[in-house]
């Protein structure tokens, strides 16, 4: 007897598992299988590439020229490769070399996929942006469920979805998120829902491209010398039932600076006359920063200033944009501020000892230093518009 299953199955050869039941009526009746088969002698054997259980040495009568055999056969513990039970019971007319059939949907890769997770600095005990892309091998809905686990030396506390990324959006649309993004309670796992926005444009083999705030790597560091840290998408549908499991490409995670190797550059933000800018107008204004593990954007305290800690002897570069853009660290998002860079926008730092950079702003509200551009634009009404314009100081922009 064989049983054809639709997907891999685990634990195939225990017998346990399967329970077979018979009886015997006249040709074309009816009766209700309730005459047990002993599996002891039989014999189970297992094919993957096929996905079939052969069940040899039972003991059934066999349909006669007035007589027929009905069998069934329930599944007692069936599990598919991600552990989802697969519990069933179905009959058939016994014949020689009988297939019984089973209703589980599989799914199949003809390769192995993996997902992409990147830090955008991989320094031990860093909180960045993580970049986390990933393929989906079936038809995903609103409310279908995708859970990126990390291993535990990750720090998820925090996380959370990057409202100000576009690849978080349909078409870069702010009123269209593709997905939502929680951390599971208990768990080192990051949980997506799919929205209807993505549901509609979201195809199977597609790669889902997301970011993520306020990951901490691990305090551990795992090189390129190491295998890395790996992290385990599993894709569920909207009953909750496993589609599909990944493995991503192995996370690298490199030593922090320690000791002796530990430097820091110390930014402070000063107006024209060298004292330091300080209150709320300044708090989070945006540094971008180069170094050897990735891009950071620094933010200024409420002082003005920025300490950032880097590895002796190695090279970093700071941009500063024309116009000095304030971080709401609350909901990622940006806002103008009342300054600008003048001079030294783009600066290189070699890290041979702890360096003080100062960085003079203007102020926008000084008459003195600047003039007011005004006009109107029509026909783009709900439209999204930046006006950008050219200065000896670089361009500056305007968000409609």
């Amino acid at each position: 007897m064989e049983i054809k299953f639709s997907k891999s199955i685990t634990d195939a050869l225990n017998k346990s598992n399967y329970v077979i039941n018979y009886c015997t009526t006249t040709i074309g009746g009816s009766c209700t299988p309730s005459t047990s088969v002993s599996l002891t002698d039989a014999t189970i054997t297992y094919n993957d590439m096929d996905r079939r259980v052969a069940i040899k040495g039972l003991s059934i009568p066999a349909s006669t020229l007035s007589t027929q055999t009905i069998v069934e056969i329930n599944l007692a513990n069936i599990k598919d490769k991600f552990l989802n039970s697969l519990t069933s019971s179905t009959q058939q007319t016994v014949l020689f070399n009988a297939n019984v059939g089973t209703s589980f949907q599989a799914t199949t890769q003809a390769i192995e996929l993996k997902a992409n997770i990147n830090p955008q600095n991989n320094t031990a005990g860093k909180k960045n942006l993580y970049f986390i892309d990933f393929p989906v091998s079936s038809q995903l809905v609103a409310g279908s469920k995708i859970e990126v686990s990390f291993p535990t030396q990750f720090d998820l506390t925090n996380a959370r979805f990057d409202s100000g990324s576009y690849v978080n959006y349909v078409n870069g649309d702010k009123t269209k998120p593709k997905f939502t993004i929680a951390k599971l309670s208990g768990k080192n796992i990051l949980e997506y829902t799919i929205t209807s926005h993505y549901e509609s444009i979201l195809r199977e083999n597609d790669y889902i491209a997301s970011d993520v705030q306020d990951i901490i790597n691990p305090i551990q560091a795992k090189d390129y010398t190491t295998d890395g840290y790996t992290v385990e998408i599993t894709t569920k549908n909207t009953s909750g039932i496993v589609v599909s499991k990944i493995k991503s490409n192995p996370v690298f995670i490199k030593e922090a600076p320690t000791g002796n190797t530990l430097k820091t550059i110390t930014i402070q933000l000063q107006d024209k006359n060298g004292t330091p800018i300080t209150g709320v107008s300044i708090s989070g204004a945006v540094v971008g920063f180069n170094t050897p593990s990735g891009y950071e954007e620094l933010l200024a305290d409420t002082n003005g200033t920025i300490v950032y800690t880097g590895e002796l002897n190695k090279n970093y570069s700071l941009f500063l944009s024309p116009e000095l853009r304030i971080k709401n660290i609350g909901n990622n998002t940006y806002a103008a501020s009342n300054y600008s860079a003048t001079n030294n926008q783009f600066m290189d730092i070699f890290l041979d000892t702890n360096k003080t950079i100062n960085i003079i702003l203007k102020d926008k509200t000084d008459a003195a230093e600047f003039v007011t551009l005004s006009g109107s634009i029509t026909g783009l009404s709900g439209k999204e518009l930046t006006i950008w314009v050219s200065s000896p100081n670089g361009f500056f922009n305007k968000d409609l």
